[in-house]
């Protein structure tokens, strides 16, 4: 009866019908990345294939801590200002983010060029890959404005485009890679035509979001400046998700960092490949999440019923999604590891997969407690959550890692998305964001006693 309740409710709908367009971008995303992951590992050396694994963490992570991600700022500043019919205002929060997000790509690099032997030599085990490290940092630069892109399009609403923008991308830089490295066979020839496709990527879809934005603002070029405090309260958030972002990125790929500095590439390869596999399995209800945050900003400015609503609505989507998949992707782990590999050394890593996918299914059911505190504005508050398990997170890996390697790996895997999660519902309640002793009767699929009047009101901030 409420499963029923669940499927007919008009939110629900909503959401599905949205989702529709990121699943069909999504799906064909992870296919080509599956494709991909099978023919880089089939083609390269378990050492080579773990050298790129290792370069990716390493680049992603050098430009965590400098690049901020105004996508955030966009959907909660960009999004606010353009319901309330300012576009002159809501065009400079955008040049804003804009100029962020390309200086910061331009620090990223530059950092990236002076640490790149020192990373070839005691993180690669080879120091003529200096040159490859110093490649993926060039097309980290090129795609620097994607996130700007990603948060526009999930302001306007346009998932279709979204979904679109998903998979040719994903498409174009595996169908380039795989040229790449069955013509060459070189983890060179591979970097490089990430490079290209990284190039392609941004000309394409930089002038679908620009002329979808000329649009929006009806063709409006100047805007009306910030004032001081208004470009304080902006730079403050947008400050506060590069904190975040860092936070939750070095706490990613360290372990991947940590095993190749333990046991060398070859053991953080074969820890990709699980790493990889539960990561197919999270971006499942991803678009869940990516149409759940602009829902949440607009739910909480129409009062508390709203946002009960939404929630629930949200978890009931993603909870189907990841747990249903989880139980197929744990019962032919190494049936995927195998498709995957054809190489026994890689088997292990489907014990690894059944390990991560408890943090994926729990994740599923609480990844909008960090989506509801940014929403209140409180970037804080989630910061101080990711700083306090990423302080805990590196004393587990140097206790649980040497002993254990992969096994080690991924139960940490488990426990920060567990610890964040419930840290974060535990602040939500603290706060009194989401009363927990009335969630159920703000849920449109359970017959209660409804809220006193007073509780439809916005909430605190």
């Amino acid at each position: 009866m409420i499963l029923r309740r669940v499927l007919q409710h008009k939110t629900f709908l909503k959401f599905a019908r949205q989702s529709l367009w990121l699943f069909g971008g999504m799906g064909i995303a992870q296919i080509a990345g599956l494709v991909e992951l099978a023919v880089l590992v089939r083609t390269l050396s378990v050492v080579a294939f773990g050298q790129l694994t290792l370069i990716i963490a390493y680049v992603t992570t050098v430009n965590a801590f400098i690049d901020f991600r105004v996508w955030e700022g966009i959907i909660k500043f960009f999004n606010e200002y353009l319901m309330e019919q300012r576009s002159d205002k809501a065009l400079a929060v955008l040049r804003l983010c804009v100029f962020i997000d390309g200086g910061t790509g331009v620090v990223a690099l530059l950092v990236l060029i002076a640490t790149s032997k020192l990373a070839a030599i005691h993180l690669l085990d080879d120091v003529s890959m200096t040159r490859e490290i110093t490649l993926y940092g060039v097309m980290l630069l090129l795609i620097s404005l994607d996130t700007t892109f990603n948060g526009l399009l999930r302001v306007y609403e346009r998932f279709d485009i979204l979904g679109f923008k998903d998979g040719v991308s994903h498409s174009l830089r595996s169908v380039l890679s795989i040229i790449a490295v069955l013509w060459f066979g070189t983890l060179h020839a591979v970097i490089l035509a990430i490079v290209l496709a990284g190039a392609l990527q941004t000309i394409i879809f930089g002038g679908i979001t620009l002329y979808l934005t000329r649009r929006k603002l009806g063709g409006l070029t100047t805007s009306t400046s910030l004032d001081s405090d208004e470009r304080r309260r902006i730079i403050s958030f947008i400050f506060g998700t590069n904190v975040l972002g860092t936070l939750k990125l070095l706490s990613e790929n360290l372990d991947v960092l940590v095993l190749g500095f333990i046991g060398g590439p070859a053991v953080s390869g074969i820890y990709k490949v699980a790493v990889s596999a539960v990561h197919l399995h999270y971006k499942l209800k991803l678009p869940i999440t990516m149409l759940g945050y602009p829902e949440i900003v607009r739910a909480r400015q129409k009062g508390i019923k709203q946002l009960r609503s939404t929630i629930a609505t949200l978890t009931t989507l993603s909870g189907l999604i990841a747990i249903s998949s989880a139980v197929i992707f744990f019962v032919f782990a190494e049936q995927i590891i195998e498709l995957i590999s054809q190489k026994s050394a890689y088997l292990v890593a489907a014990d690894y997969l059944r390990i991560m996918l408890l943090g994926n299914v729990i994740d599923s059911l609480l990844f909008w407690t960090g989506l509801l505190l940014m929403a209140h504005e409180r970037v804080w508050i989630v910061n101080r959550i990711h700083f306090v398990i990423s302080g805990i997170t590196p004393l587990l890996m140097f206790i649980l890692i040497p002993p254990f390697k992969g096994w080690g790996a991924s139960w940490i895997f488990v426990f920060r998305q567990i610890a964040v999660n419930i840290a974060s519902l535990f602040a939500i309640w603290q706060y009194g964001y989401l009363p927990i002793e009335r969630f159920a009767a703000g849920s449109p699929y359970l017959r209660v006693q409804p809220a006193p009047a007073e509780s439809e009101t916005h909430l605190p901030d």
